[in-house]
């Protein structure tokens, strides 16, 4: 055997090296494709429910602002009818018309609560009962006693 077959097996031996390596980085190249296809797809779904989440979020903040809108206005509302109340109440001697005139006072007070047991009935979603107040009694020791 002469050296050009010896060169020529060393040269079939390094070929066949750089074929299986050549081999082997393609198919590791592969694998490695397909895991990033996988993860490019998982992270594409990733994307899409993060950027409905932010859409859904974003429109709840639009209806909580309105909600806080309209409660606020709601509140400044009730707190202007509290200080008319306050008003009402703070030009008014209520024990004093109690002594004038108990039974007026107390048709007053009755009728008010009535209103306020109906528009709770309203609020609520029934309808108010029209029940007659109970018969007045007389007041005895009061200025309108008979």
């Amino acid at each position: 055997m002469g050296i050009g077959m010896k060169l020529a097996g060393i040269m079939f031996l390094i070929l066949v090296v750089v074929l299986g390596l050549g081999y082997w980085y393609y198919q590791d190249q592969q694998a490695r494709m397909a895991i990033l296809q996988e993860n490019n797809a998982k992270l594409t779904v990733a994307v899409q429910t993060n950027e409905e989440t932010i859409k859904v979020m974003r429109d709840h903040e639009v209806q909580q602002a309105a909600q806080i809108a309209e409660l606020q206005t709601g509140l400044n509302q009730a707190t202007q009818e509290r200080k008319d109340l306050e008003a009402k109440f703070h030009d008014r001697d209520i024990a004093a018309l109690g002594r004038s005139d108990a039974r007026l006072l107390e048709e007053k007070i009755n009728k008010a609560t009535q209103r306020v047991f109906d528009d709770l009935q309203v609020t609520t979603g029934g309808t108010p009962d029209p029940v007659p107040l109970p018969p007045q009694k007389p007041i005895k020791g009061g200025a309108n006693a008979q």
